[in-house]
């Protein structure tokens, strides 16, 4: 797609709890816009309060989508998701609206900014990683997994630990299903360029804010049902024969309530272990997005909404 025609959008980011539903509304509202979830668990059915997804009155009026596009026992990777939210994104400047982004999984916004096309041949082969996993479960075969991703890829065998099992596997299943270093297959997902002709702004809070309010949404989120929603979940996996798929597991706030429903930790715990996990979630988040130069970066303290519509502003085309 040509840069004349790629598609004008506004990513909205930062870490959790830290106000981007409400100023995303206000934006959409400004832009003719409307919304598409950039949270890798908002994706999921079932999974409503631990992910603090916006329900139908909140949305006030405001069309969302992405949310609800996959069963928790689905894997759903991030070349899945930039199909989706490409295609939604065309579908929507197609009618003449703005597609507005709204999450925190850094991710995904990367992707979408970046513009890294994945490619069929470097989705996961069940079959073979089942082979590596299977090696990389004893410390010989680990080894031998390690030694063969330092021969053939040793610039992604230097960012990884040779104890980080997962990353070993998958870097070696990737250079196997594609013949093709990290390296490689990064400049070359970056050919074709994004779709998207984004801004992106991320929210920018204090700690000592950010984690109040972190606290306040975990305990909210118990006190709105966390526990029977986990609960129902499970079952409703089981009645389909299915498991939590691993990345619906990966949801801050659903494997901790496992292990209280399990008898594991106590409430309190239960509490404290998702508070303590998402504010380390939080850090990471920050950290992810303050190594890209395109992040505009929000103050939350003053007027965000306002200091938002100043740089839109400046790009009049955002406007209807």
């Amino acid at each position: 797609m040509s840069v004349d025609k790629k598609i004008k959008s506004i990513i909205i980011t930062g870490p959790t709890a830290s106000g981007k539903t409400g100023i995303s509304l206000d934006v959409a509202n400004l832009c003719n816009g409307e919304i598409l979830s950039c949270d890798s668990m908002q994706i999921y059915r079932k999974m409503d309060i631990g992910t603090a997804k916006i329900d139908e009155q909140e949305q006030n009026g405001v069309p969302h989508h992405l949310i609800d596009i996959a069963e928790p026992w689905e894997e759903f990777s991030v070349a899945d998701y930039c199909k989706v939210a490409n295609d939604c994104a065309q579908e929507l400047s197609s009618r003449g609206k703005t597609p507005v982004f709204v999450g925190g999984t850094g991710l995904y916004v990367t992707s979408l900014v970046e513009g890294f096309s994945y490619k069929e041949e470097d989705a996961s082969n069940e079959a073979l990683q089942a082979e590596l996993n299977l090696m990389a479960g004893t410390d010989t075969g680990l080894k031998e997994l390690y030694s063969y991703l330092q021969k053939n890829d040793p610039l992604a065998a230097e960012k990884i630990h040779i104890n980080n099992k997962k990353r070993v596997v998958r870097a070696v299943e990737l250079f196997k299903l594609t013949g093709k270093t990290q390296q490689e297959r990064n400049l070359e997902s970056k050919k074709s360029g994004s779709v998207l002709d984004p801004i992106v702004f991320a929210m920018d809070m204090k700690r000592e804010y950010l984690y109040a309010r972190i606290n306040m949404r975990v305990d909210l989120m118990l006190e709105l049902g966390l526990v029977e929603e986990v609960e129902r979940l499970l079952k409703y996996c089981e009645e389909n024969g299915k498991e939590l798929s691993k990345t619906a597991l990966q949801a801050i706030g659903y494997k901790e309530t496992i292990k209280y429903i399990n008898g594991e930790i106590s409430l309190n715990e239960l509490s404290e272990e998702i508070k303590l996990a998402t504010r380390h979630y939080a850090k990471r988040q920050l950290t992810w997005l303050r190594k890209w130069p395109w992040v505009k970066w929000i103050k939350c303290e003053d007027n965000p909404f306002a200091e938002i519509k100043s740089h839109l502003s400046e790009n009049t085309y955002y406007f209807s």
